[in-house]
């Protein structure tokens, strides 16, 4: 075998490495708050997880990731500022091919304490390598623009197959 095919399978063998283990995998995790999965489409051809970050988990990730990075404060005020006040939804989008994968086929809806407050489909963000799950797989990060007061819902609609999952999200 020559050295540039050698090379090349070296560089292959990296990337899929770099790929699975950045996978992130399934979550469901809204740490303080209770969280169900109350409806599950398409659990056959691929899954939807969410992970919630309310307003103060977001702001101890900014002084986490600033302190690594040696901001300075006025970087730090900016990226609080910028934080939802209800904070982060973070999907998780995992399907079986990379066309299915592509955000812009769901459509995100978001209600708090019964007020729809999000409702809009994904941006157009081409799906990731697949993972060892062998999954084509995608994030699509919603801000949360009310703070919770008593529960958020989140609904994540399929436009290809008609299919929904839905969220609930309780204040504890």
């Amino acid at each position: 075998m020559n050295i540039k095919l050698k090379v090349l399978f070296a560089i292959l063998a990296v990337l899929i490495i770099s790929a699975c283990a950045n996978h992130p995998r399934g979550w469901n995790i809204a740490e303080g708050y209770q969280l169900t999965k109350d409806r599950n489409h398409n659990h056959l051809m691929g899954r939807v997880s969410i992970k919630y970050e309310d307003h103060e988990e977001s702001k101890r990730k900014v002084f986490a990731d600033s302190a690594n990075r040696m901001s300075s404060q006025s970087v730090i005020d900016y990226e609080i500022n910028k934080i939802p006040e209800g904070g982060y939804i973070t999907v998780l989008i995992e399907r079986s091919s990379i066309r299915s994968a592509n955000t812009n086929n769901f459509q995100f809806i978001t209600e708090v304490d019964g007020w729809q407050i999000y409702n809009q489909a994904g941006g157009n963000s081409i799906a990731n390598v697949p993972g060892n799950t062998g999954m084509w797989w995608n994030i699509e990060v919603i801000p949360i623009d009310r703070s919770l007061v008593r529960e958020l819902k989140l609904y994540v609609s399929d436009r290809i197959t008609g299919g929904r999952d839905e969220f609930t999200i309780i204040k504890m």
